[in-house]
Parts: structure tokens; C-alpha cells; sequence
């Protein structure tokens, strides 16, 4: 019944009793999401690129940045977004910025900035290849110099935001071209709509952008991004914005060590989910089944990975803030 609904027709594939609803699907949505260019080549190209770096670089999680100065930098950035109207490439900049932690750590404040800009730099740099202009590389200079001389440290001395670029290059644990969260939210939510066969794509679009905006706020409060993968970030927020659009229930995405009143409660505090959340007409018209299926194909993850990437997700929350249902 579930590879009817997802495909409007019985699958001719001759499968072995042995292999799974989620196998059978996946094999037939192979060649769909391929077709798309969200392969699941692609996606565990990915997940392989994401593991050597967090399984290599381990040891560049110690240390903690001051607060102070990751503030100010992420004021910094949010002032250069808005000048260059670039504020889709945040969430990119940031991890490149939090993965390069070792070289800020009791580095003084007009260095943590000079960084943040080079972050943003190279960014900009992987999606256009004529960079940014000399001029306007003057402008963020001293805007950057302005919040460090407020903030009681010196000027960005010439030459700062090369040194910083050319250092962050040259640090292992910075693996500027790791693909960040935005990157894994949006090829997750094409492969879902596609598994779906468009016929939710006003409610997957709205989790989308919707976690799209959690993740920005969560990068925001606290530097998880050495910690943290952001498949797992992704994942977790993502499953999170589809029970807030209708799309799954609470007790879908609940992992098996939480009560279900405890984990009503925290999704309540956290995001203003209430113990109904989930039970909209999309949900009612797709079932909730198709709609686990089709995620498990979309994410690569069977429903206990995804309840345990959302429980990851909801105690680092717990950790950097109090509510969330505001944002």
C-alpha cells in the first residue's frame, strides 16, 4: 500500500520477502532522484566527506572561543550580509568561522573579525569566482575596525583579512568545501517532494525554510558546528519543521528512551509544538506511513536514526536557549 501511494502504482521490481518496505521504495527512487541530481551517490559522497572530518580532526573541538568575540563577529557578519545582501550564505559562513575555533581561541578581537571576514571571503569565493571588489573590501575593513575599536580592541591592521584567509586555508580542521546545513536541508526536502510526488510540496517547502531558520538561530546561540554535523543538525530540525507543518505527528519523532509527556513538554518549551502538532490535513490526505517511508528514503536514515538525530538536535537546544517558538 505504501509503494502505491508513493509511485500510483504497484512496483514491477520482483523483491525477496526479506527486504523491507524502505528497501523496496529506495531502490525504485533511485533513479528519480538521480535524475534530479540529488543522487544518493551524491548524499553519501557527502556523509563519507563529513565523517573523515569529524572522525580526523576530533581534537580541534577543545577550546572555547570568548563569547564576547564570536558576538561580535556574527554582529560583524550580519552587518556585511545586509550591506552585500548576501544573508543566504550565513549558516555557510559560520561553520566555515566555528571549524577554525583553534586559531581564535585567545587571539585578540580585531583577529576574530579579520577571520570572520576572511570566512565570508572565501564563501563568496566558492559561489562567484570574481570575488569581492577591493572597494568594497575597504568598506568591511572599517566597519570591522569600527566594532573592534567599540568593543575596546584596535583597527584591523592592513593586510589582516589576507593573513587570516591564508591561515584559515592552511588549517586542517577548517574544510571550507564540508557541506553545511542549508546544503543537506535542501537536498533532503527535494528528495522528499520527490518521493512524495509533489503531492505535499507547499508543506515540505515551508519545513524547509522553516528549519532553515531554527538552524540560523541555532547557529547564532551557540558554536556547534566543530561538534555537531551538520547532517545531523539538518536532519534533526528538518523532521522538527515537518510535525510544526502537518506533516508527522509529535510521537513520530520521538526517540525510545523519552516519555511521551516529556517529550511533548520540551517540544512545547522549544519550538510551541503542542501534543496534536502533526495531525493536519496533509497528513490525514498522504498517511503518516508514506510520509515516514519517503523521509527514511529522502534522509538515508531509517525512522530511529531520524528520531535520534532529532533528540541530538533538541538537548543542544536545551543547552543554548530557553524558546525557541518565537523565532
Amino acid at each position: 500500500a505504501v509503494v502505491f501511494a508513493l509511485f500510483g502504482r504497484e512496483t514491477s521490481l520482483q523483491m525477496s520477502s526479506s527486504n523491507s518496505i524502505y528497501e523496496q521504495v529506495a531502490l525504485v527512487l533511485a533513479d528519480v532522484f538521480d535524475s534530479k541530481q540529488v543522487s544518493d551517490e551524491m548524499m553519501s559522497a557527502w556523509a563519507l566527506q563529513e565523517s573523515r572530518h569529524f572522525s580526523k580532526h576530533a581534537d580541534s573541538r577543545d577550546g572555547v572561543l570568548d563569547p564576547v568575540h564570536r558576538a561580535a563577529a556574527l554582529d560583524l557578519l550580519a552587518k556585511v550580509s545586509k550591506k552585500t545582501e548576501s544573508t543566504g550564505t550565513m549558516l555557510e559562513v559560520v561553520q566555515i568561522f566555528d571549524l577554525a575555533k583553534g586559531l581564535l581561541v585567545g587571539a585578540p578581537l580585531w583577529r576574530v573579525l579579520a577571520t570572520m571576514l576572511a570566512c565570508w571571503r572565501i564563501n563568496v569565493k566558492l559561489d562567484n569566482a570574481f570575488g569581492v571588489s577591493p572597494s568594497m573590501l575597504q568598506v568591511l575593513m572599517q566597519l570591522a575596525s569600527d566594532i573592534s575599536r567599540s568593543n575596546g580592541s584596535t583597527a584591523l591592521p592592513d593586510g589582516a583579512i589576507d593573513q587570516c584567509e591564508v591561515e584559515l586555508l592552511r588549517q586542517p580542521a577548517c574544510h571550507v568545501s564540508l557541506p553545511a546545513v542549508p546544503a543537506w536541508i535542501s537536498v533532503m526536502s527535494e528528495r522528499l517532494d520527490l518521493a512524495t510526488r509533489g503531492s505535499i510540496s507547499a508543506q515540505i517547502a515551508r519545513a524547509c525554510s522553516l528549519s532553515k531558520m531554527w538552524a540560523t538561530e541555532f547557529a547564532r546561540r551557540a558554536a556547534t558546528s566543530s561538534i555537531l554535523r551538520p547532517s545531523t543538525v539538518a536532519t534533526g530540525f528538518l523532521c522538527i519543521a515537518l510535525v510544526e507543518a502537518g506533516l508527522l505527528p509529535v510521537t513520530a519523532i520521538r526517540p525510545g528512551n523519552i516519555k511521551v509527556e516529556e517529550w511533548h513538554s520540551v517540544l512545547s518549551n522549544l519550538f510551541g509544538l503542542t501534543a496534536d502538532a502533526g495531525a493536519g490535513d496533509a497528513a490525514v490526505t498522504c498517511g503518516q506511513e508514506v510520509v515516514i517511508c519517503a523521509l527514511e528514503c529522502a534522509a538515508r536514515r531509517r525512522m530511529s536514526g531520524v528520531r535520534e538525530d532529532a533528540f541530538v538536535v533538541v538537548n543542544a537546544l536545551k543547552e543554548a536557549t530557553t524558546h525557541f517558538a518565537q523565532i
